[in-house]
């Protein structure tokens, strides 16, 4: 009987062995960018994003919009700071668009491991996000260095309108609680600071930036009120802690989406983003 338990065991063990050298390897995840660090500072890792994967190949994934910037790409995002002051080098692209200017002059001081640990946090945060839209089988544009979501205005919009199309409504109710349901984990407690709803509108010929202000800001408050609003189907607890954080800003012809041979691209200009900024203590 021992003999039959010892062979028994002997094959369970080489069936295992196989099974470990013919099981593929899971699906690579999408790498965030963070490859410097000072000494002592956090090691290179990709975020833990395993929760939140799609369950399948198969699952449809948003596309990602490049960070702005030379880049090389077939787009890019005409360079706006609203943090740092023209030409600061300081720290480059990682946090150009999720600090605010209050923190500017304290993010500045602090130690290499310190800013390393925000920014791993910050690339856990948006890998959640991709996964969170993938679910949610949203196409939607998400910087991966910035986390900024872009909506497009004729998803939501019709014409120079500011009143949601149906359309619009619907694709909303899906994105802000796939939205939501990543910037209000537990993990995250504290690590946002703020998200703005910011508007955008297409530099024309003859415009300016004060004829486009009014329709961006609009937009910005209409997405920002129906994000709130009960039609959008989220639960009042998950309303009242998102009305804590979010603002509505327009941001009229200021930051328009550029063509490779630096042409405006009016069509992808006018649009809606979603740009958080994060608590650096």
């Amino acid at each position: 009987m021992k003999k039959i338990t010892a062979i028994a065991a002997v094959f369970v063990l080489l069936f295992s062995l196989t099974a470990c050298k013919d099981k593929k390897s899971p699906a690579s995840y999408p790498s965030f960018g963070i490859t410097e660090h000072a000494e002592g500072s956090l090691p290179d890792f990709l975020p833990a994003t395993g929760s939140d994967a799609p369950a399948t190949p198969d699952t449809p994934s948003p596309s990602f919009t490049l960070p702005s910037g030379d880049n090389g790409k077939d787009e890019k995002t005409a360079p706006f700071i609203p943090s740092i002051p023209d030409g600061s080098d300081d720290f480059g692209d990682d946090f150009r668009y999720n600090i605010d200017p209050e923190d500017l002059e304290r993010f500045k001081k602090m130690d290499a491991y310190k800013i390393r640990a925000l920014a791993v946090r910050k690339s856990q945060l948006i890998s959640d996000l991709f996964f969170a839209f993938a679910k949610a089988q949203l196409d939607i544009d998400i910087d991966e260095t910035s986390g900024i979501v872009t909506l497009d205005e004729t998803v939501l919009f019709s014409g120079d309108s500011a009143v949601l199309s149906e359309s619009g409504k619907e694709f909303l109710n899906k994105f802000i609680g796939a939205y939501a349901s990543v910037l209000l984990k537990e993990k995250y407690d504290g690590f946002i600071s703020k998200v703005f709803i910011e508007g955008h509108t297409a530099r024309l010929e003859n415009s300016t930036y004060e004829s486009g202000l009014p329709l961006s800001t609009e937009r910005a408050n209409t997405v920002k009120n129906y994000c709130l609003s009960a039609s959008a189907g989220l639960e009042n607890e998950t309303v009242a802690k998102l009305a804590a954080f979010l603002f509505a800003e327009g941001c009229s012809n200021s930051r328009p989406v550029l063509n490779e041979d630096g042409s405006i691209n009016l069509d992808q200009s006018r649009r809606v983003t979603f740009r958080f900024t994060i608590n650096i203590d």
